[in-house]
């Protein structure tokens, strides 16, 4: 990191402290090389010289400080136990050691037809950028969710929330149909939600 100083000679203080008596009018400012031969005459007193302060040394860097990341302190979606055992079934039964998670996405139709949907997937470490939403598949011993900021860095499998699709299922919840393997959202209210509505 390169650093910059601006700071007065040293020589301030210690010309300051020396000062004793002087024969000088008050308006005179006695250039600093005079000093130290007048004070040890004892020709300049603190009433009649006039002294300049010495500001402060101000120290910036040139280095710009590095934002610091947001852990929000509930996840964006909420899941039933069902549907956390799952998401963790399906990741412990695929081959691919790349994938770290499934990612929750809201996008076009695979079927050419002009509407959204949602959609599940496995997701690479590559796939997960800053904006992806991580809600963790553990729970804790009293049987809660593990919070974001427990389970940000546990280095375990989670599901991911798409950016795009963050705003949309927002304090939604997700539960998963084991007969038919069906996943369903739910807005705030209980109703299904609808990726077009």
């Amino acid at each position: 990191m390169t650093m910059f100083l601006f700071q007065q000679s040293s020589k301030i203080p210690q010309a300051i402290s020396r000062i004793r008596s002087a024969r000088f009018p008050r308006s005179t400012l006695l250039p600093l090389h005079y000093s130290h031969t007048l004070c040890d005459q004892g020709m300049i007193t603190r009433q009649n010289l006039e002294i300049k302060t010495v500001p402060k040394p101000f120290l910036f860097s040139t280095e710009r400080k590095k934002k610091t990341s947001f852990v929000p302190l509930k996840a964006p979606v909420i899941m039933t136990e069902d549907t956390r055992i799952f998401f963790r079934k399906l990741l412990e039964n695929q081959n691919d050691s790349d994938v770290v998670g499934i990612m929750l996405k809201y996008n076009q139709s695979s079927s050419g037809e002009p509407r959204m949907v949602f959609s599940f997937d496995f997701a690479k470490k590559s796939d997960i950028g800053p904006k992806e939403e991580p809600v963790s598949l553990e729970v804790l011993e009293d049987g809660s969710p593990k919070s974001p900021k427990d389970s940000v860095n546990d280095g375990l499998p989670k599901l991911y929330v798409h950016h795009n699709a963050f705003m949309k299922v927002l304090g939604g919840k997700l539960e998963v149909d084991l007969d038919s393997f069906k996943l369903t959202i739910y807005d705030r209210e209980g109703n299904v939600m609808d990726p077009n509505a």
